[in-house]
């Protein structure tokens, strides 16, 4: 994968945020993910009924993949190596 900070800063360094600082910021992009999550939801389920067992899957493939996109294209960025326990 690119080097995010070589090929998109030019070698310059950026403000690191740490500490209490991230718990707003992780709090606010939850809420905003939990919103447009059950927004998708409310407006699907008006124009089509849940007992059509695809379209819950469909959408739970949906929510799976998004969860692991959150974390994992992330930590790959930012240049996390992945551990394998003994």
């Amino acid at each position: 994968m690119a080097d995010l900070k070589a090929h998109v800063l030019h070698g310059h360094s950026f403000t690191v945020l740490r500490g209490p600082v991230l718990i707003p910021i992780a709090l606010a992009i939850g809420a905003i993910t939990i919103v447009c999550f059950f927004l998708n939801a409310v407006s699907r389920s008006r124009s089509r009924c849940w007992g059509r067992p695809w379209f819950t899957l469909s959408l739970g493939i949906v929510i799976a993949v998004r969860m692991v996109s959150y974390v994992a294209v992330p930590a790959r960025l930012i240049g996390v190596k992945p551990t394998h326990s003994a």
